[in-house]
């Protein structure tokens, strides 16, 4: 035999039962906000972190070109320096250039 009291125990399982599928939905919805957040936040510090890198790489990238410059200018020089010796002194510039091709011949030869 069923009393009010059971229909009315009854009633209220079926009420915290809907309550908690509510929570449930609730906390599904908070856990999706907060993953999207997260996500976002993420997103935020990767292309944080990106623009510090490119800077890093542009600033890196002039400092080689810099570099590159110098070395290009200090080889210049060297090779004109060079070239008003050998106008200077055309024959010691012959005799070592025969100097240094008789020394690869003979390591040559070795082989």
């Amino acid at each position: 035999m069923t009393t009010r009291k059971d229909v009315s125990q009854t009633g209220d399982i079926h009420q915290d039962l809907d309550a908690i599928k509510q929570d449930l939905r609730n906390l599904r919805s908070s856990l999706s906000d907060i993953f999207s957040d997260f996500m976002s936040y993420g997103k935020n510090q990767a292309g944080e972190t990106r623009d510090k890198l490119e800077s890093t790489l542009k600033d890196r990238l002039e400092q080689l070109k810099e570099k590159a410059g110098e070395i290009h200018r200090q080889g210049s020089d060297t090779v004109e320096r060079m070239g008003k010796q050998i106008e200077h002194r055309p024959w010691t510039a012959v005799g070592l250039a025969a100097g240094f091709g008789l020394l690869l011949g003979v390591l040559m030869a070795r082989r």
